[in-house]
């Protein structure tokens, strides 16, 4: 009687630890994929401020050729 009296209660805590182990992996994987993710926005920072400093070059190219070329065309239209 006492065996079984103790299994009564051994299986429910055994199966307590069970899930108490699986809902602490479960934690470690959560920080660890939290972790991961919180690098990046710092990365996505990083490239919308490049793309925005590209972008910058380039309107400031297409500026300057713009420029030249109505240069050239006051040019060419002052030696007709």
């Amino acid at each position: 009687m006492d065996s079984t009296l103790e299994e009564e209660v051994l299986v429910p805590i055994k199966q307590k630890d069970e899930l108490l182990e699986n809902k602490a992996k479960q934690l470690q994987e959560f920080q660890a994929e939290n972790s991961r993710l919180s690098k990046n926005p710092d990365l996505l920072d990083r490239g919308t401020v490049r793309l925005t400093e590209m972008k910058e070059d380039k309107d400031r190219t297409v500026r300057e050729l713009v420029s030249q070329k109505r240069s050239l065309e006051t040019e060419v239209s002052a030696l007709n």
